[in-house]
């Protein structure tokens, strides 16, 4: 796949999960975005804040504990956009697990 071909590509990824935000309570599964690059300063964050301006509910905050982020998801039904996740979440295993059972309405 040419340069150009991916960037458009992942282009249309990112406007479909914008567009499934706004529309996330009609679904009982919800995909998860994942940005990875095995390149540093590639845009990742950038593209997050950028989602943060789009999708609905995002919480302003970093390091939020575990039970700060039950609470808000209970309250909220936030966007979560989570930056740096490898460098804390091996670390909190309830953390993970909260984030691992939320592609599900079941979870």
């Amino acid at each position: 796949m040419s340069r150009r071909n991916r960037w458009a590509a992942a282009a249309t990824a990112l406007a479909l999960w914008t567009l499934h935000a706004h529309a996330h309570a009609q679904f009982t599964v919800s995909p998860v975005l994942s940005l990875v690059s095995p390149e540093k300063r590639c845009g990742k964050t950038t593209t997050l804040y950028v989602l943060g301006a789009l999708v609905p509910r995002p919480p302003p905050a970093s390091n939020m504990t575990t039970a700060a982020l039950f609470r808000a998801i209970d309250r909220y039904r936030p966007t979560l956009l989570i930056d740096e996740a490898d460098t804390f979440l091996e670390q909190n295993e309830e953390l993970r697990g909260v984030l691992n059972s939320g592609h599900s309405r079941m979870g």
